[in-house]
């Protein structure tokens, strides 16, 4: 058998291995977000799995009163905090809340010239190719008040969309300002979490402490959770998130690199043998 062919063979035996590995390829991560990060210049972070971390901002919109409003307003910063604790996490503070818990959660429960506001908070993942698989909320009810003690009244029978999630992006492109939610999902390569994206089970109505889970099929470097843009005046929704799960998928370029580097290695020992020149 000449060279070239047992080269050619252990390529092909090599990258065979790759592909059956396929799925197996991946790394989980959980990142605990009641971790007793540290906040600068406005960035809640890092919080830190397996090696990698993740970083939290806050935002807000403050147009409309229906989801088709919200979508088309434009983002405004706002101080994402961090709570510590079972029923901690992270909320979101606005221009007329003090800094306290179990107050400032993710709600959209304020008013503002007769307009909802709803807030949101943004993660930048470590980077591309990261499936985001389950979001945990604490303290996530569908009637929350804005401070004291809290109360919980559950969802009705009817139910409420009480989170809005959207996943996508790449690193250079997550804008800062001047920005829409439509825009993110029609400029930027954003997807708005459906139940069609929910594994099966799951909701995005209820009340109490939770953890959403997602098929993990939707890459992104970031993850959007939003309270409901859809619930208007009277059902404000309230919670903090407390963890984001997701997987790391190995990129198929770098499989090809390590295929070809076992086919490398296997024809440079049957050309040299061990203890010859």
């Amino acid at each position: 058998m000449t060279w070239d062919r047992l080269a050619k063979l252990a390529l092909v035996a090599a990258l065979a291995v790759v592909a059956q590995a396929g799925g197996a390829r991946a790394t989980s991560f959980t990142w605990d977000t009641t971790d007793s990060a540290t906040s600068s210049g406005g960035t809640l972070g890092p919080y830190t799995s397996n090696g990698q971390s993740i970083y939290a901002v806050g935002y807000r919109i403050t147009g409309g009163t229906t989801a088709a409003a919200k979508m088309a307003d434009t983002l405004m910063p706002a101080t994402a905090v961090e709570f510590t604790g079972t029923t901690g996490g992270i909320g979101v503070v606005d221009s007329s809340e003090t800094n306290a818990s179990p107050a400032n959660p993710i709600s959209n429960q304020g008013r503002s010239g007769g307009q909802q506001i709803t807030d949101m908070v943004a993660f930048a993942l470590p980077g591309l190719g990261y499936y985001p698989t389950s979001i945990t909320l604490h303290q996530f009810c569908a009637n929350g008040l804005a401070s004291g003690a809290q109360t919980c009244v559950p969802a009705g029978s009817t139910g409420f969309d009480d989170v809005s999630i959207f996943v996508g992006g790449n690193p250079a492109n997550m804008p800062t300002g001047a920005t829409t939610l439509a825009q993110l999902v029609s400029t930027y390569g954003f997807t708005q979490i459906t139940t069609a994206n929910l594994v099966t089970g799951s909701s995005l109505t209820g009340s109490g402490d939770r953890t959403i889970n997602l098929t993990g099929t939707l890459p992104g470097a970031y993850l959007i959770i939003a309270a409901s843009l859809n619930d208007n005046a009277g059902t404000p929704d309230y919670f903090k998130v407390a963890a984001l799960s997701a997987n790391k998928v190995a990129e198929p370029g770098t499989l090809a690199i390590l295929a070809v580097g076992i086919a490398g290695v296997a024809v440079a020992r049957r050309r040299h043998p061990s203890g010859t020149a």
